[in-house]
């Protein structure tokens, strides 16, 4: 398996911004013709047949988890969306 981290520096939309830039890890395993983005610490990614592809679909994974998150009501989180929702409120501001 081919692995590195990489940074991002936006989420590609406009009506969010990454508070700083957010190392993630990229993972190609050898025969297979996708490429896995993964941010440490939440429980998403993004899959694709090129890392770019990959990034993008973790961008987009990500703002999809950022805003059912933010729509929930905290008190009837469990313990794992509640960690999750702490470290994105700490990096994504909704423009």
């Amino acid at each position: 398996m081919e692995e590195k981290v990489t940074q991002i520096h936006d989420l590609g939309d406009d009506d969010y911004e990454l508070v700083a830039p957010v190392s993630i890890l990229v993972q190609k395993y050898p025969g297979d013709d996708v490429v896995i983005a993964r941010f440490p610490g939440l429980e998403v990614f993004g899959e694709g047949a090129t890392d770019a592809e990959a990034i993008l679909n973790l961008k987009r994974a990500m703002l999809d988890l950022y805003d059912e998150l933010a729509k929930a009501d905290p008190d009837l989180l469990g313990d794992l969306p509640k960690g999750w929702l702490r470290i994105l409120g700490k990096i994504v501001v909704k423009a």
